[in-house]
């Protein structure tokens, strides 16, 4: 009995933060939703009673228009306590982001993805339910005056996107610098569209808003209004009245390209008769924590015109090493999903193409036997890639090699990777990739390939040691390392070297490598500097990146993730997965003893 009845609890629980289809809505009352009241204390203290209490009544719509069905994807109606209404704006398939205020001391918030009519419970709904200690509320909100009026809500499971459900772009690094004043903004929402309405309208509408500049909005709103802030208005009869705190204000660039610019904050409660100025927290001041909060890269431009993250992965077009034309096998790029929507010319980037060794040089005969040559059998095509040797029956590489691979040919102890050589090769068909890579974002990116055999070990062939459960909070930053693999050996090179070669180099620091790569690379990471041009242009996608013990010992610290186009001349790092985050995983799927 005692059993039935935890099961039934955890049932219950693990429920409550999911989505349902029916099971949220039959619990809000849709018809005695009040909008929040949100007014800076400062505000409310120094403005006469006669104003806060001069609105009179109206029958007229006050602006806006209803919205055509999903012309605003994004937007996410938010329901704090069950009392009051906001809106949100989706950001990723992970987060919402929306007004400090709305979600400020709640108990749990319901969220409502793919609505038009809030009030029908429409096929393209999502419903979430999400309580008040998962939700990210600015550190420095300030009730008082409404200071970084800005919240994180995170979605109990990743989301599908779908016509009426995609997110918004974060603005640019460079747009913080975008000059929005007179410029028109639309705002979207289902907030009162009448002054002495009760209850929120059924249909999601949208208003045309005008960008004023902050001194105008100074002189409406005290000294409460901060360079944090973007305020707009339309003149008498429309406004903030359309829409919902907490909800999105878009810009739409000359591309046609849609950002979020505000979240809204507060008005003047006679705001939509009189066209007093809408408060909304300025999104391009909290790129920084925005992305720290959910680890959602924020883009660049102008770095952007010089970056380009690749993969180096390279495509070939037979499996045996002897009938393979290795004139044929080019470089493969992939980029995170964060740089995928840039126009060409910035992914082209600047590089500079001088056709010289950019660092490194031939190994020695053997000299890295835990080195592995893979090449992987895709559905449509096949790559070459690196690996780790860490037993006599496991390889260890990065995720996005052996994602989708069907079959994988090992070379063991080879050096001249295109010739007939004295090494050992073996055909593997089991792959563990990480449950939770993601190719978009280059996130846990590492792999395990089972070799259908052991493997015999001798003076070419000989695992490479893991890290010590000790170093699991050594970040090795300043420490000498050595990159080894069969990648590309000079910025023009269009094939992989047909020898090993390798880099003698030294572990940067993760916080430069994060900013240099839009924070793509995590903790999860580790990085190479680059300097005097020395990259893991040398080496192979899942290659080893290794640190020496005391005695000489090579010790497995990282697996090539990614790097730069231009980084191979120029000095920009090279990230690696980071062995340290992963020593329990590889226990797990592989029972190695860990040290």
């Amino acid at each position: 009995m005692a059993a039935n009845t935890l099961l039934v609890l955890l049932v219950f629980i693990i429920s409550v933060g999911n989505s349902v289809k029916n099971g949220l809505r039959s619990e809000v009352d849709w018809d005695n939703l009040k909008m929040p009241d949100a007014l800076p204390e400062v505000y409310r203290l120094h403005l006469p009673r006669r104003v806060l209490h001069s609105v009179p009544p109206s029958e007229r719509i006050v602006g806006g228009e209803i919205a055509p069905i999903g012309e605003y994807p994004y937007h996410v109606g938010i329901v704090p306590n069950f009392g009051t209404w906001c809106g949100g704006s989706l950001i990723s398939d992970q987060y919402v982001l929306t007004a400090a205020h709305c979600v400020d001391d709640c108990m749990f918030v319901h969220l409502y993805l793919g609505a038009h009519n809030i009030r029908e419970d429409e096929e393209s709904q999502l419903e979430f339910k999400v309580f008040f200690e998962d939700i990210i509320i600015h550190p420095d909100w300030n009730f008082a005056i409404f200071a970084n009026d800005i919240a994180l809500v995170p979605l109990p499971e990743k989301i599908q996107f779908r016509d009426r459900i995609k997110p918004i772009a974060l603005p640019s690094r460079s747009d913080d610098e975008l000059d929005l004043e007179n410029d028109v903004v639309t705002a979207t929402g289902w907030g009162y569209i009448y002054d002495n309405s009760t209850s929120i309208t059924n249909l999601l509408r949208y208003a045309k808003l005008r960008v004023l500049p902050l001194p105008v909005c100074r002189h409406f709103y005290l000294n409460i209004v901060f360079e944090t802030n973007i305020c707009t208005s339309t003149g008498l009869g429309q406004g903030v009245c359309t829409h919902d705190d907490g909800g999105p204000l878009m810009y739409e660039k000359k591309d046609g390209t849609r950002i979020l610019v505000g979240v809204t904050s507060f008005i003047n409660p006679v705001g939509c008769v009189s066209g007093w100025a809408t408060m909304h927290a300025r999104v391009s001041k909290y790129l920084d924590w925005i992305s720290q909060a959910t680890g959602i890269a924020i883009i660049n431009l102008t770095m952007a015109r010089s970056l380009i993250l690749i993969i180096a992965a390279v495509t070939i077009t037979l499996a045996a090493s002897s009938k393979i034309d290795w004139s044929q096998i080019h470089p493969r790029d992939i980029l995170p999903d964060v740089l995928r929507g840039l126009p060409t010319k910035y992914i082209q980037a600047n590089g500079i193409h001088q056709g010289r060794i950019t660092g490194g040089q031939e190994a020695p005969k053997h000299a890295f036997p835990y080195q592995v040559g893979l090449m992987i059998e895709l559905e449509e095509f096949r790559t070459f890639c690196g690996g780790s040797l860490i037993s006599d029956q496991w390889v260890l590489t990065a995720a996005h090699c052996a994602d989708g691979a069907k079959s994988v040919l090992l070379h063991f102890g080879a050096h001249h990777i295109q010739q007939e050589e004295d090494r050992v090769e073996m055909l593997s068909t089991e792959f563990i990739v990480h449950e939770e890579w993601d190719m978009d974002k280059i996130r846990n990116d590492i792999a395990l390939i089972k070799l259908p055999e052991p493997v015999k070990f001798s003076d070419k062939i000989q695992p490479v040691k893991l890290p010590r459960k000790s170093d699991v909070d050594n970040n090795f930053e300043g420490e000498p390392a050595v990159a080894s693999g069969w990648g590309k050996d000079s910025d023009e090179s269009t094939v992989i070297s047909p020898v090993l070669r390798y880099i003698e180099t030294q572990i940067s620091s993760l916080a430069v490598c994060k900013l240099l790569y839009l924070f793509v690379p995590t903790d999860n990471n580790i990085c190479i500097g680059g300097a005097n041009g020395i990259s893991t242009c040398n080496g192979d996608s899942g290659g080893p990146l290794v640190v020496y013990e005391a005695d000489g010992t090579p010790i497995l610290v990282g697996a090539t993730s990614f790097g730069s186009k231009i980084g191979c001349e120029k000095g920009f790092p090279a990230a690696f997965t980071r062995i340290t985050s992963y020593l329990d995983w590889i226990n797990k799927r592989t029972n190695i003893p860990l040290r």
